[in-house]
């Protein structure tokens, strides 16, 4: 059901296609290395997939946009996490996989959305994603700018420890990032050459 879903969201729009398995990628890799239970890592893993699934709910206009967005525009783009609530609320066994998602725009220093949580109150599953799904939408291409390579897109994760990220979740992403990165071009190597 879940492969489903996320195929739903990537036949959509196709700046997602791939994204949420990277950034669950990412995720596990910075589950593992901080030695969080399995049971805390699969729930991180699902949120990864799952974590972007609202974007259904927003406009293709939007989506599509190349222009910079309105403010209007940007506050629509911010319903996602609420239309993934909705679409995800009434699945009783992902009731902990939606606390995750629900806040994984919050800012480590408050500063976030939907509802400005800060520090440790935000569940360290959303802390994870927040910045599995920052870096890996720096580094992939959009329509309306090119993407960034990895080392710049670290350093300005790395900029925002402790105001946007976790600190402690920001060093442990440079810590996994390389062989991250390796096993990514590996797999698309194996895929690309099966084709």
């Amino acid at each position: 059901t879940i492969t489903a879903i996320v195929e739903a969201l990537d036949a959509k729009d196709s700046y997602t296609l791939g994204r949420s398995r990277r950034v669950t990628f990412y995720a596990v890799k910075m589950a593992k290395a901080l030695h969080l239970s399995e049971t805390t890592t699969g729930k991180i893993e699902l949120a990864g997939l799952l974590h972007d699934i609202g974007m259904i709910g927003v406009s293709d206009d939007i989506l599509a946009k190349v222009e910079k967005l309105s403010q209007e525009e940007y506050d629509e783009i911010k319903q996602h996490v609420n239309h993934s609530v909705r679409i995800l609320d009434d699945i009783k066994q992902l009731k902990d996989v939606v606390e995750i998602i629900k806040y994984h725009h919050e800012f480590f220093d408050g500063n976030g959305y939907p509802y400005g949580l800060k520090g440790e109150d935000i569940p360290i599953g959303a802390r994870i994603i927040a910045v599995a799904d920052a870096f890996d939408s720096m580094v992939t291409p959009k329509i309306y700018r090119n993407q960034v390579v990895p080392s710049v897109a670290l350093q300005e994760i790395k900029s925002k420890a402790g105001t946007q990220f976790d600190p402690v979740i920001v060093e442990t992403f440079e810590h996994i990032l390389p062989e991250a990165l390796e096993e990514i071009k590996q797999l698309e190597k194996a895929i690309n050459s099966s084709i």
